[in-house]
């Protein structure tokens, strides 16, 4: 069975929409579910964000449900030019930013090639703006467009996110075959709004709102990134149904 994973509910919700979901397991950081999705089963695991949370909840899921396999999906920040909200960066491989006085990449996590080619069938089956390349995974929120531009020039990273990685380590410990996709959210000029910058926490939403009654006149800028987050969500949405439509598996093979 597939193990789908994201960070936050909000990632999670289109998915949620793509078949019929029942919660298994709540705990305090994370909630994992069990569905049918046009006729296959899958889990889907809302880890929380960031490293400590991931690792936590993947060392707690993954061996007592031995999942086939691990795709990490979830929401980015575009790193590169001409990545617009909404389309598809399927990680070739996931870099991870080590922080410090000098900011260095630690070892890249290769995907695995099978669950890779499917991923890749899938998202071009529907018909998805998808990327292939680099993914990389920071300790932080990258929130303005010249950390991005930096980051971009310094790594050759097409889009940014905090969980990946950890996923990916999390899964080669356990033996389980991994890869990742993530939609964009935020593009490379845009600079996410101060109340996102440095934050870490699983719901921003509160804190967003009372951002926009305080600084109205800004309120714009929240407003691109629900449009950015909506159009993400959809590509997701899409390409959880398409992965798991029936004979997706063989198709990519046979290709």
């Amino acid at each position: 069975m597939l193990m789908l994973t994201t960070a936050l509910d909000e990632e999670s919700r289109g998915i949620l929409t793509a078949g019929q979901w029942t919660l298994l397991e709540r705990e305090s950081t994370w909630s994992l579910y069990r569905g049918d999705v046009s006729a296959q089963e899958a889990l889907l695991l809302v880890t929380g964000v960031g490293r400590q949370r991931v690792v936590a909840a993947m060392e707690t899921v993954l061996p007592q449900y031995h999942p086939e396999a691990l795709l990490s999906l979830g929401y980015a920040g575009a790193l590169q030019p001409g990545l617009a909200a909404g389309p598809l960066v399927v990680a070739e491989r996931v870099l991870h930013l080590e922080e410090g006085p000098a900011a260095s990449l630690g070892a890249a996590l290769e995907p695995d090639s099978g669950l890779l080619k499917q991923v890749l069938a899938a998202a071009e089956g529907a018909m998805l703006a998808h990327r292939l390349g680099p993914l990389l995974t920071a300790e932080r929120i990258v929130a303005t467009s010249a950390d991005k531009r930096d980051l971009g020039s310094l790594t050759g990273a097409l889009a940014v996110d905090m969980e990946t990685y950890w996923a990916g380590v999390a899964a080669g410990q356990a033996g389980t075959p991994f890869a990742a996709v993530r939609a964009v959210v935020d593009t490379l000029e845009q600079s996410l709004p101060p109340v996102f910058q440095g934050g870490q926490g699983p719901d921003l939403r509160r804190g967003a709102l009372r951002w926009a009654l305080a600084h109205p006149w800004q309120a714009w800028r929240l407003v691109g990134l629900a449009r950015g987050a909506s159009a993400a969500r959809q590509s997701l949405r899409a390409l959880v149904l398409a992965l798991l439509a029936p004979g997706s598996a063989e198709r990519s093979r046979a290709d």
